[in-house]
């Protein structure tokens, strides 16, 4: 076996342990003392944070599809409004081009490039649902106060 082979292979193997160890560990510091060699590990690789590869690692596991906050709470069994408090880590990911926002008027949501079509110079477009696309319509003709106020509704599933 090639030596970028089995790297590929121990990446893939340190990814997967770090799924089944986060699933519903509400990110708990015992889950990141489990997982610690193998979190590091994608750190180092990708160059990012260890709470970054948790994350990646995620978002991997749900892709090559529509990820969003709510996944990843649900995945890892926290609050959605907990999730949120991640955004920064969420936008250094999409800054390594390690997952994309899906349309840059809803950025809360984002997807993991399919890696056949993916390279550092070209990123994949996936266009809206039809529903989703009037959603959107609809949203830019409202005010920001009521957009808000719907967000808000939606995210604490009020609506």
């Amino acid at each position: 076996m090639e030596k970028t082979e089995k790297k590929q292979k121990s990446l893939l193997q340190a990814m997967e342990r770090v799924v089944e160890l986060s699933k519903d560990s509400q990110l708990s510091k015992e889950f990141f003392r489990k997982a610690k060699k193998e979190i590091k590990q994608l750190a180092d690789s990708y160059g990012i944070t260890e709470r970054q590869a948790v994350f990646f690692c995620v978002c991997m596991e749900r892709g090559p599809r529509r990820v969003d906050y709510d996944d990843l709470a649900h995945h890892l069994e926290v609050s959605k409004i907990h999730m949120l408090s991640y955004a920064e880590d969420i936008d250094a990911l999409v800054r390594r081009r390690l997952i994309r926002y899906r349309d840059a008027q809803d950025e809360e949501e984002f997807d993991v490039p399919v890696p056949e079509e993916y390279n550092e110079f070209d990123v994949m477009h996936i266009d809206l649902d039809d529903e989703e696309r009037l959603l959107s319509e609809m949203m830019n003709e409202l005010d920001e106060e009521t957009v808000i106020a719907l967000c808000m509704g939606y995210w604490l599933g009020n609506l």
